[in-house]
């Protein structure tokens, strides 16, 4: 994994580790034959783990610049502390809770560079298993697909294009399309256009940041996103995440913040009820008895902690 000192290094790979030893070397390990023709440096700041991530890289991972910070400073700030860093032609997000099948990174920027209108790519996802796994993209929440989750009917419609469109229907990942949203997992983009930007929104600790920065790349510079299948990961969603109550809080406060920050005017207050609706409804339904054993009850006891977003950087913000 070793970088080569006689030109430029073509790709940055910054990973956030946080409790995902079991994943981290299988992550790290895959790498050099997922990049062959293309050079590399890798760049992992574990965020406090408490498992030994920081341990194991530092030990069977030589070449990978370690950074250990001394507490959990959140996905997308330590994402820019990785990115600071970087001095590749590209920056690559790659989660730790996968790793890459043979060819991936090379693919994925051969894809960059023969469509530059595209200003960030992303791969298609699998689960271990060996089934697609549709988190890869997103289309961009609207008013109607906020209700249609708030109504359940995403759940009795799952990929429905009319009930669910942010999975965007039957696609299955499968051919070369443009994209609202590329998750973190495998997220790639020029470095260049990276700083433009500033990166990562701070104020989201973790889940939303890669949906934003893809909404404010397309508004700001009029490019948009895609994905490609030739690059492939597989991927085992949420390995560093804690219980499930946890978890859906972190995903509702990046979830009311993106609506928040791009829904303008009356949308906003209105997108942001609809999802608070969509808890109510579903911990309503855990009491009486027709969806048991889930979290949600718990999650509408927390409302407080979660129902106005992320606050911005430098705001009293929560300790999630």
């Amino acid at each position: 994994m070793s970088v080569a000192v006689d030109r430029p290094v073509d790709v940055s790979i910054v990973i956030i580790s946080y409790n995902t030893r079991d994943w981290l070397g299988t992550c790290l390990s895959s790498i050099p034959k997922s990049v062959v023709t293309r050079s590399v440096e890798v760049i992992v700041i574990d965020n406090a783990s408490k498992d030994g991530s920081a341990d194991e890289v530092a030990k069977n991972f030589p070449a990978v610049r370690l950074e250990r910070n001394n507490s959990n400073a959140g996905f997308a700030k330590a994402v820019n502390q990785g990115a600071a860093l970087a001095t590749g032609q590209y920056v690559l997000l790659l989660n730790p809770d996968g790793y890459l099948q043979p060819g991936a990174i090379d693919r994925l920027v051969d894809f960059a560079e023969s469509n530059p209108r595209y200003i960030i790519v992303g791969g298609r996802t699998l689960t271990p298993d060996g089934e697609v796994d549709p988190r890869s993209c997103w289309a961009a929440p609207t008013l109607w697909s906020l209700a249609s989750s708030a109504l359940l009917l995403s759940a009795a419609w799952p990929r429905s294009r009319l009930f669910d469109p942010e999975a965007m229907g039957g696609f299955s990942r499968d051919h070369a399309r443009e994209v609202d949203v590329v998750t973190g997992c495998l997220f790639l983009m020029a470095r260049d256009d990276w700083r433009a930007l500033g990166g990562l929104d701070e104020k989201y600790f973790v889940y939303g940041e890669d949906a934003d920065l893809c909404l404010r790349a397309k508004r700001q510079t009029g490019r948009v996103c895609a994905i490609t299948p030739d690059a492939v990961m597989i991927h085992a969603v949420g390995a560093s995440s804690a219980t499930r109550a946890d978890k859906l809080e972190l995903l509702l406060k990046g979830r009311i913040a993106l609506v928040q920050t791009h829904f303008l005017g009356w949308k906003s207050p209105v997108g942001r009820g609809l999802i608070i609706a969509g808890v109510w409804v579903r911990a309503l339904l855990e009491r009486l008895g027709v969806n048991r054993q889930t979290s949600w009850r718990e999650v509408w006891r927390r409302r407080a902690h979660w129902q106005d977003g992320y606050p911005p950087v430098g705001a009293a913000a929560s300790s999630s």
